[in-house]
Order: structure tokens, then C-alpha cells, then sequence
């Protein structure tokens, strides 16, 4: 059985490479952007190496958190206006990630907008069906702004004491 430290000590040899560190706050806007719009890119990577590289970790908070408040907007937007153009695309293997986004919005309401950064894949099916049923758009983005902050806090400060 392989050790944690040996994963740790991976990770970190992953991250401390040039070529994540080249992209620089522009790219984890841009990574930010793209993982909060249902595609699985994953931000940590590109943070660890950013913070690992030196950079400070407040300006990275705040570019995670407009990254991913750009990307969250437009999930809500897609469901507001784009419900027709969604269903003609979507694939037959995402109705029950889709049925899964609808069940915890209905079950949580509100609740389940600012937990949604924690919940892969669903956690954006939940702010699709955010803006297709038409939630106030206000408290929305309170919330989910909300909610992305307290993600890339937890995640800025654990990288931290990893690195």
C-alpha cells in the first residue's frame, strides 16, 4: 500500500514544474471559468502551483472566486434562456446527472446554491436548474458567489499548508 506522503510529494513535484506556473493568474482565471461551466477541469492544480511558484494566495482567492462566479452566471444563464438549446444537446447519459441537479434543488432550495462548488458536476447542474426555474437572480448570485468564496478559501488555504 502506497503511503500519503508519496501522493503529497507527487502532487507537489506535479505542481512545482514551469509549465503550470506559465500560465500565471491568467490562466487559473480562464481554468476557473471553464470548471464552473460543467466541464471537469479541475482548478487545484494550477492554484498549487501558483502558490507553490510564490504567488500571493489573496490574489488568488479573488481571481478563483471571479473566475468561478463567471462561469457560475453563466450556468444560470444557460438554464434561464437556453433550456430548449440544452435538451436538444444534452446526451442521454447526463438525464439522471441532470435529474440529480433538479432533485437537489428542489429538495435544498436556496441551501443547495451555496453548496454547489462542493458538489462535483452536480453542483453546476444545480445552478442550471437555478436559472431554468427562474430563482431571483439577486439573492441567486448572493449565494453562489457566497458559496465560491468559501470554496476557494478552503481550498487557497489547505494548498497553503500543504505548500
Amino acid at each position: 500500500m502506497i503511503d500519503i506522503s508519496t501522493y503529497i510529494n507527487y502532487f507537489k513535484t506535479l505542481t512545482e514544474t514551469q509549465v503550470f506556473q506559465d500560465w500565471g493568474v491568467l490562466g487559473l482565471l480562464i481554468n476557473a471559468v471553464l470548471s464552473a461551466t460543467a466541464l471537469p477541469l479541475p482548478t487545484e492544480i494550477l492554484t498549487a502551483s501558483l502558490l507553490a511558484g510564490g504567488e500571493n494566495p489573496y490574489l488568488v482567492i479573488i481571481i478563483l472566486v471571479t473566475g468561478s462566479s463567471i462561469g457560475g452566471t453563466l450556468n444560470y444563464f444557460l438554464g434561464y434562456s437556453g433550456t430548449k438549446l440544452f435538451r436538444r444537446f444534452k446526451k442521454e447519459k447526463s438525464d439522471s446527472q441532470t435529474e440529480k441537479g433538479h432533485k437537489w434543488l428542489h429538495r435544498l432550495g436556496w441551501v443547495a446554491i451555496f453548496f454547489s462548488p462542493f458538489i462535483l458536476i452536480v453542483g453546476d447542474l444545480i445552478l442550471i436548474s437555478a436559472g431554468a426555474r427562474k430563482y431571483n437572480y439577486t439573492k441567486y448570485m448572493i449565494l453562489m458567489i457566497a458559496g465560491k468564496t468559501l470554496k476557494a478559501v478552503v481550498t487557497v488555504i489547505g494548498l497553503s499548508v500543504i505548500f
